[in-house]
């Protein structure tokens, strides 16, 4: 049996993070379900655990890719 560190753990949950990006039309940009799907959901869950917060990375959803247009 393997045993993971937390910071293992977070390492991992952030890569899920990541990869799983709820774009504008409301799909995962990984996986295509509708909304945060389900991995996403349980890497998020993993972090208020630890009562941490994931790293953010401005611009992934890629919203310019379905005609969104910054409003300031």
């Amino acid at each position: 049996m393997t045993t993971y560190s937390a910071a293992e753990q977070l390492e991992h949950a952030q890569t899920v993070i990541d990869l799983h990006v709820t774009a504008t039309d409301g799909r995962c940009r990984a996986c295509g379900a509708w909304g945060p799907c389900y991995r996403r959901e349980t890497a998020v869950k993993l972090f208020s655990r630890f009562l941490r917060l994931p790293r953010r990375v401005p611009g992934a959803s890629r919203p310019e890719l379905v005609g969104a247009k910054r409003i300031v």
